[in-house]
């Protein structure tokens, strides 16, 4: 929930998660606003300031989240080898978009696929690009497009920084990933090919 000042009250947006019913929750406190609305998943509001501290006391004495409800979930449609992609599969799950709420895109999942090299690309090196081999010696790029630096540290904890260094450099398969990916066509100059958006991993 953000809250910031106004010229008559403060105004606040929410935004919550499957577990924690947003409008249920703060309807129970509407002797506090001064404007109120919303839905399961998110809410607006209008607020005097001296209201503000008491509307968050009541809502955390309130809250019933434990630590599982506030862990982050993802869902898995199918394990699916990367050996087993071409691009017959990949145009048939394209006629599924759009993707949105409601319509999610598929998610796959490959475990143990063993890291043989990994570099950072992308104008702003944001990018990681690794390649990856699976059970079946099939080799294949993987992208990770969000919190790079996250996944390398997660690397250097499990598998030491010296490992992640010679994998910078195409010199280890000593790491390896579960991945949870979405598998797309790319067109380089002309020359199609497939890899893997990898959201999830560990």
């Amino acid at each position: 929930m953000v809250i910031t000042k106004g010229k008559e009250a403060c105004k606040g947006s929410a935004r919550s998660i499957k577990e924690y019913n947003m409008y249920e929750e703060m309807s129970k406190h509407r002797d506090l606003y001064v404007k109120f609305g919303g839905h399961p998943m998110a809410a607006g509001l209008s607020i005097i300031e001296e209201n503000i501290s008491k509307l968050k006391t009541r809502l955390n004495k309130d809250a019933s989240l434990n630590d599982e409800d506030v862990m982050c979930k993802c869902s898995i449609d199918i394990e699916l080898p990367i050996s087993m992609l071409n691009f017959d599969i990949i145009e048939e799950l394209e006629r599924l978009q759009p993707f949105g709420r409601g319509n999610e895109k598929p998610s796959f999942v490959e475990r143990d696929l063993s890291v043989l090299s990994m570099s950072l690309v992308g104008r702003n090196r944001n990018t990681l690009k690794l390649k990856l081999r699976n059970k079946y010696n099939k080799i294949m790029d993987g992208m990770c497009f969000s919190d790079v630096q996250t996944i390398i540290s997660y690397m250097e904890e499990k598998f030491g920084a010296d490992e992640v260094n010679k994998a910078m450099k195409g010199l280890t398969n000593n790491i390896f990933l579960t991945v949870i990916y979405y598998p797309q066509i790319n067109d380089f100059m002309g020359t199609k090919g497939i890899n893997i958006v990898i959201s999830h991993y560990r």
